[in-house]
């Protein structure tokens, strides 16, 4: 079982959807405010805290993808698998026609399709934005992730937290971590 936290602006997500991404407490934190502060997110600020019923060789370890869309971790598992010319042939031509909610789809899609006979269940990265030193998590198979509490973190609680993160252990630029900063109550 592995211990993992997801940070969203929607407060009472009775279930998460395939390719959720999970990841350490200060993680969800910082896309809590992050995603306040960079995407203009509204709503109510919640950490959810979550049990992964997964064996090691269930959980494949990818590069980071640097996008939170499914067709940035379809590409990068068939690059993993050697597998980057039937992506571009087989998949990249038909996702093209498509617009981005039915892209993803058949993303997950053909995602599910490549992972399930390899064993696969969720897949392992390290994560390049919201906090380099601990890895994240994207589960396909959400039956295997439990939710173990939710809770709404109280102002102090994510300063506290976040204010001793360093710029260079995230992946924002200059003008993204200042408005980060200014969020949280402190300058550059």
């Amino acid at each position: 079982m592995i211990k993992l936290w997801h940070g969203s602006a929607t407060s009472n997500i009775g279930t998460f959807r395939p390719g959720v991404h999970l990841g350490s407490e200060i993680q969800a934190l910082m896309i809590i405010v992050a995603s306040e502060v960079l995407d203009g997110r509204t709503g109510t600020p919640t950490l959810y805290s979550c049990d992964l019923h997964a064996e090691p060789e269930e959980i494949c370890t990818l590069p980071d993808w640097r996008t939170p869309y499914i067709q940035g971790a379809l590409y990068a598992y068939m690059q993993l698998h050697g597998e980057t010319e039937r992506f571009s042939r087989q998949f990249l031509s038909e996702l093209n026609k498509l617009g981005r909610s039915e892209s993803e789809a058949l993303s997950l899609r053909w995602l599910v399709e490549e992972m399930t006979p390899r064993g696969h269940v969720a897949l392992k990265y390290p994560n390049r934005v919201e906090y380099k030193p601990d890895e994240s998590y994207s589960v396909i198979d959400v039956g295997r992730l439990k939710l173990v509490h939710q809770t709404c973190p109280i102002e102090a609680e994510i300063r506290d937290k976040l204010l001793n993160v360093a710029k260079s252990d995230t992946g924002y630029d200059e003008a993204e971590w200042g408005k980060i900063l200014k969020r949280l109550g402190r300058t550059i």
